[in-house]
């Protein structure tokens, strides 16, 4: 299969480096367009607005991954529906060759509060959103381009690809 989207950093800042020289450590993370009972998605924020999901961990499948990723970050139990594809990025600048695997997701029972302490200490919040919303929030965000946000700059790019091909079926 390959990836619906591929982002490097000459993509996103046009910085005229040579990849070649560069080793690259993979990073398999995960993400989901998690909709509640009324059909609004879930986004997370801390200055950008992203889909919930984060790095998958050794033994741990990807679906197991976005499962145990949603309960911390936005308190909800999910069911997934559907596997949507995968980006990947070529994050020259740290080294870094992430492959990130989208679903599509539903709240099952009820909303709960996020589990990671961390997060919540560090001013993240969650939101509902409709997918007009959803759309707009990560078009904005694509055009906050700042070295200060680089993983964000990636991850708004790849999580709107993402909304955008679930919306265009």
């Amino acid at each position: 299969m390959q990836p619906f989207l591929t982002v490097r950093d000459k993509d996103i800042f046009k910085v005229e480096q040579n990849e070649e020289e560069v080793e690259y450590k993979l990073r398999v993370a995960v993400k989901g367009l998690v909709f509640d009972d009324v059909g609004r998605i879930a986004l997370i924020s801390r200055s950008i607005f992203l889909l919930p999901g984060g790095g998958v961990e050794e033994g741990e499948s990807n679906k197991e991954a976005l499962r145990r990723e949603c309960k911390e970050e936005i308190g909800c139990d999910i069911e997934i529906d559907e596997e949507i594809g995968f980006t990947e990025e070529w994050r020259q600048k740290v080294g870094r060759h992430q492959k990130t695997y989208f679903f599509r997701a539903h709240v099952v029972g009820k909303k709960g509060e996020p589990e990671t302490i961390e997060d919540n200490e560090q001013g993240m919040f969650i939101s509902w959103h409709d997918e007009d919303e959803v759309l707009s929030l990560l078009e904005e965000m694509c055009s906050e381009k700042t070295e200060k946000q680089y993983a964000g700059s990636f991850n708004v790019r790849t999580n709107l690809a993402a909304a955008q091909r679930l919306f265009s079926k």
